[in-house]
């Protein structure tokens, strides 16, 4: 667990002492010894001790308990060291998100943000819903006043420069709003309901019919065929979406997403829709194709007006086998 090598310069180094970096079951550990360091060096005038990671939070009872403490923690192993962090000169010592300063008593709090962050939030011009933005900038004024025990204009005028560094406004919004032509929409495309156009699209552009090969691991019989253990078989899924016989999808070459919506009027799962393959040796990446169909499309259409370079009417949807994989027809220019 302790030898993790890298190179550099065309030379390997070995990592001499610690766990490797990346081993899963390094954090534990580093919480097991952690924990036995901070159990044998707190004195009895540590009235407060929090540790996140290795940030760590000591309130103590006199300045001698504080010294005392922190050189308990460092005697413990030459090459682990605690270095300590004073109240600046307001009297507020910061700590994750918050700064503290105990004043005749009574603890206050205020929000922090480290000057080092760089500040980064989602974008009001980003091309995510309305909602999600409303979201993030309640949720830093939120923070802001659960965290802090009194107002703070500096505090104020931080957050106020944070979301206008964003493109956030107050009274001004700033979402992207999509281009519109003269003569309305550009393109309408039959639509009920994200998920139904997803896999409407998914069952006719079928991109790779061939797809992988697959053994059986044990004889079976397909229809009058008797296939024994170890026989190769290709499964052929296009015949499963584009087949008229079967009846599962009525006129396959035509989009129609309602084809996923049973008689109430609710989406139903259709078990022919097998556009990732079948078995176990079917695609790994179906959730993270399905995502990223999704946002491409959805951005496409967000930012570009659309257009054909033929009348609408003679759009052909219809798609060309060529060897493994299925390309769009040729279109007239």
């Amino acid at each position: 667990m302790s030898e993790d090598p890298s190179d550099f310069d065309n030379k390997f180094y070995k990592q001499k002492r610690g766990l490797a970096m990346g081993n899963r079951i390094a954090p534990v550990l580093a919480v097991i010894f952690l924990d036995h360091i901070e159990k044998s060096s707190l004195t009895s005038g540590i009235l407060f001790y929090k540790r996140y990671i290795d940030d760590v939070f000591i309130i103590g009872t006199t300045e001698e308990d504080l010294v005392e403490t922190l050189e308990r923690l460092n005697s413990h192993d030459a090459n682990i060291t605690f270095t300590r962090e004073d109240p600046g000169r307001d009297g507020f010592l910061p700590f994750l998100n918050a700064k503290t300063r105990i004043s005749e008593g009574h603890k206050e709090h205020l929000w922090y943000r480290k000057s080092a962050s760089s500040n980064i939030l989602l974008h009001s011009r980003s091309a995510h819903p309305a909602y999600m933005k409303a979201n993030v900038v309640r949720n830093l004024l939120k923070t802001k006043e659960k965290l802090g025990t009194r107002k703070d204009s500096v505090v104020d005028a931080k957050i106020e420069s944070i979301l206008e560094s964003n493109g956030y406004f107050e009274g001004n919004t700033r979402t992207w709003v999509p281009h519109r032509t003269a003569d309305g929409v550009s393109l309408i495309v039959p639509f009920v309901n994200d998920k139904l156009a997803r896999e409407e699209t998914q069952r006719l552009a079928n991109l790779l019919p061939m797809n992988l090969p697959h053994v059986t691991v044990r004889a079976v019989r397909i229809g009058k065929y008797d296939l024994p253990a170890g026989t190769g078989v290709v499964p052929q899924i296009s015949n499963v979406l584009y087949d008229k016989h079967l009846q599962v999808f009525p006129a396959p070459h035509s989009f129609n997403p309602s084809r996923f919506i049973d008689e109430n009027g609710k989406l139903k799962k259709v078990e022919e829709l097998i556009p990732f393959s079948i078995g176990k040796r079917q695609c790994l990446g179906e959730g993270l194709a399905k995502m990223e169909l999704f946002l491409f499309i959805a951005n496409l259409f967000n930012r570009f007006e659309v257009k054909t370079l033929v009348q609408k009417t003679h759009l052909n949807l219809r798609s060309i086998l060529s060897f493994h994989a299925r390309i769009p027809a040729n279109h007239p220019r």
